[in-house]
């Protein structure tokens, strides 16, 4: 009985040093609640030049979506979906380094401002 209270006092201790035992839940429940990050340094040209791309990207997918509307083969409309997965997947990063960096992103549900 003795030995069962020593054997089980000295799991309970070798629990406790683990990292089991200590209070670290992960980086994304470290993150919660601190500084926000500085924005990332970018310069207005390569503000201008992601923004441009970025036009083009959204440009690109509203021609496809117009074709896809109008497309009644079903081939042809997988072939225009997996375009539109591309063009999302080029322009996704895109737009995230343009609001790491503080700059506006026109959403592509947005008409483009009147001017």
């Amino acid at each position: 009985m003795k030995l069962a209270m020593i054997l089980a006092v000295a799991a309970l201790c070798g629990c406790s040093t683990s990292k089991y035992g200590s209070w670290e839940y992960g980086s994304w429940l470290d993150q919660v609640g601190a500084s926000p990050r500085p924005p990332l340094a970018m310069s207005e040209e390569q503000a201008r030049a992601l923004s441009q791309e970025a036009t083009q990207l959204r440009d690109r997918s509203e021609a496809v979506r117009v074709l896809l509307a109008r497309e009644a083969d079903r081939r042809q409309r997988a072939r225009h979906y997996e375009e539109l997965r591309d063009l999302g997947d080029r322009l996704a990063p895109i737009e995230r380094s343009l609001r790491d960096a503080g700059r506006p992103v026109r959403s592509a549900s947005l008409p483009p401002p009147a001017g």
